[in-house]
Formats: C-alpha cells, structure tokens, sequence
C-alpha cells in the first residue's frame, strides 16, 4: 500500500508457504524470510528495488525486487510477499 524506500524491511514466504499479513498478524511463529532496502533505482523493465538478507545458505543475498510506477511493490507468485515494514526515521 506504501511506496518501498531505502532502510525498509520486506518479509516474504519461504519457499512454498503462501501466508498473508492477517496470519503473521494472528501468529507469532510462521516461516518467513525478511531482508531490508538498500537501493531503488529505475532501469529498462522499470522501477525496482535491491534488498538484501543474511542466512540464505549461509551467504547474504542482494535480492531485485519489482515496483509498480508508484513505488509499492509488484508481488510475486512463488514465496509471495507478506507485508512491508517502514522504517520511518
């Protein structure tokens, strides 16, 4: 709902879980991955951010992630994405 920017936290499904924001609101324990804005940029296949997480086979992933023209993100099929935190400092 929210444009993504630099320092925010995106939390996806590992893959093959399919979980929304209403069960991560309802349940403290699910299986998730989270990783955090580092970069936006705009290029041919249009706006997109990188993102990048630790523990991903004991390595740190830089992640490409979508963006619609206003800047929130495009969601994805396999390990959709959950919710958005903002960091707002």
């Amino acid at each position: 709902e929210k444009a993504v920017n630099v320092g925010d936290i995106i939390q996806s499904n590992q893959p093959g879980g399919h979980f929304d924001f209403a069960h991560a609101k309802a349940n403290e324990h699910y299986h998730s991955h989270s990783a955090i804005v580092i970069s936006r940029g705009v290029d041919h296949s249009g706006k997109f951010a990188h993102m990048v997480g630790g523990n991903e086979g004991n390595a740190i992933g830089l992640h490409r992630v979508s963006l619609h023209p206003d800047g929130t993100v495009v969601q994805r099929t396999g390990s959709p994405f959950i919710c958005v935190v903002k960091n707002l400092k």
